[in-house]
């Protein structure tokens, strides 16, 4: 038995070791994922094949497995996104948001997801939807304070109100810009992009005075790494450079942004660099751009049709989970309802046995006062020389010496009070059995005097015994104490 003990010990423990083996091993995994886009801006198929073989490997016993499918199909959907498949990347991160209704602290999660997912329509510049889906992302990461989820989420807000020429000033971007820059800490590129797309904001809406400070912020905080990051940073500077006259410092920077994989960022690089080259007189290098930038969108305008085809999954989604919800707070009302109904009846049922054994014990005390055993003890004293003559066998000699239909009087007379005594108490207290209906006539009797039992039939060592017995029971009997003190009181009163 040892031996098996430890083997079993050993058995547990290993398997322990193995399942925080697993779990280790998945987390890293996922973290390779998001490290992956540090140093890529697109992902490729490989990286798309390894995510999905992810997904394929995990099964019911991966600790967290909803949440696992939950982010791996979010990050297979931001791999579609880098790529502009916009249509695949919405059903990945639907998949994703499904999952994650399944795990218990969602929110970093759902925030994460509904980011990405206004991050399409951004881009695809359906920018009322975006900024709904921005904000439902900011309802979560500000609960659970996702300082990155909500720099970035600020930052495009800003830039939707922007691009929506809302109050025809910068004023609403720069406010969420500022809040944006409240969470960014010490995220110098975060910082660095955001003072720069102010410093473009207040350039296109002529408003100068702001153009100084926030360009020289956005330059001073540019950082070196970052491959992803620089390529949009690049093309702030671009803009910066255009602003101050120098077209060939902006030209430098354009091409450099023109080096981005992510379709988005060549197409606003071969904008600007059209537009520059015209500006400084090169025709046939603007027309080129211009031809670039024209088949590039044309492909790009594909995706977004395809997305704006997804939409309505999403919708489906959101339409799903309310309905979710809505019957979640349906079988609640019903519920409570039903708590409700079983309460009142409880309650009803508890003031109906209040009450009847209000009124029982009020019949039974009348009763009692009619009715007691005194006169079956007295008849048998009366056959008895004398108090001290009361033991069994004397009691039960006064029982012979009594003539015989003398002896069936008194015994017809001891049943039938015994009987009505029985009948009476079942009538009062129904919750009792027969041992405790026999403990209530035993109790009657004084220990010192429980021999006159035996005129019932019963042995004096029965008596005690079941007196004993039934003592233990009836004190689990709800309506023991009552019944205890009503013997008590008028135990004395019976000899």
């Amino acid at each position: 038995m040892r031996r098996l003990f430890f083997v079993l010990i050993f058995i547990v423990f290993i398997s322990c070791d193995v399942y925080d083996k697993k779990s280790l091993e998945n987390t890293e995994v996922l973290d390779n994922f998001e490290t992956y886009f540090l140093n890529n801006e697109v992902a490729d198929d490989d990286m798309i094949i390894s995510v999905n073989g992810f997904i394929d490997s995990l099964n019911d016993a991966d600790d967290n497995r909803y949440y696992l499918l939950s982010e791996s199909h979010r990050i297979l959907g931001y791999c579609h996104y880098t790529k502009c498949n916009f249509n695949v990347a919405i059903k990945e991160y639907i998949s994703a948001l499904k999952f994650s209704d399944k795990v218990k602290d969602n929110q970093n999660l759902k925030g994460d997801i509904y980011k990405n997912i206004a991050d399409v329509f951004y881009d695809c510049e359906n920018y009322t939807l975006a900024k709904e889906l921005y904000f439902k992302s900011l309802d979560y990461c500000l609960n659970s304070l996702d300082s990155n989820n909500i720099v970035h989420d600020y930052r495009r807000i800003g830039n939707i109100c922007y691009y929506l020429s809302e109050n025809e000033n910068p004023d609403t971007l720069q406010y969420y810009m500022q809040k944006s820059m409240n969470f960014a800490k010490n995220e110098e590129p975060l910082i660095s992009a955001l003072y720069m797309a102010l410093t473009t904001a207040f350039h296109q809406k002529e408003k100068l005075e702001g153009l100084s400070p926030n360009r020289m912020k956005g330059i001073s905080l540019l950082p070196d790494n970052r491959i992803a990051m620089n390529y949009s940073l690049n093309s702030y500077l671009s803009v910066l450079y255009q602003i101050e006259g120098d077209i060939d410092g902006a030209i430098k920077h354009s091409i450099i942004a023109l080096g981005s994989d992510n379709m988005i960022k060549q197409m606003s690089a071969h904008k600007q660099l059209s537009d520059l080259y015209l500006i400084n007189g090169d025709t046939i290098s603007s027309v080129y751009h211009d031809i670039k930038y024209d088949s590039i969108n044309d492909i790009f305008s594909e995706y977004k049709r395809a997305a704006s085809a997804a939409e309505n999954l999403l919708h489906e989604y959101e339409k799903e989970s309310q309905n979710v919800v809505n019957k979640n707070g349906d079988s609640y009302f019903i519920f409570m309802i039903s708590t409700l109904i079983i309460i009142m009846t409880l309650s009803f049922l508890i003031l109906i046995k209040k009450k009847r054994r209000t009124v029982s014990k009020k019949y039974f005390s009348e009763r009692w006062d009619r009715f007691t055993l005194s006169d079956i003890f007295l008849s048998i004293k009366d056959k008895c020389e004398n108090e001290s003559d009361l033991s069994a066998v004397n009691v039960s000699a006064s029982m012979i010496c009594l003539k015989e239909n003398e002896k069936m009087n008194l015994e017809k007379m001891i049943n039938l009070c015994f009987n009505n005594f029985v009948d009476e108490l079942r009538k009062t207290f129904p919750e009792l059995n027969k041992g405790e209906i026999d403990y209530c006539m035993i109790s009657l009797l004084n220990i010192s005097e429980i021999h006159k039992a035996a005129l019932l039939g019963l042995s004096y060592q029965g008596c005690v015994s079941r007196r004993k017995r039934v003592v233990e029971k009836t004190k689990m009997s709800n309506i023991n104490e009552d019944l205890m003190s009503f013997l008590q009181k008028h135990n004395d009163n019976i000899i």
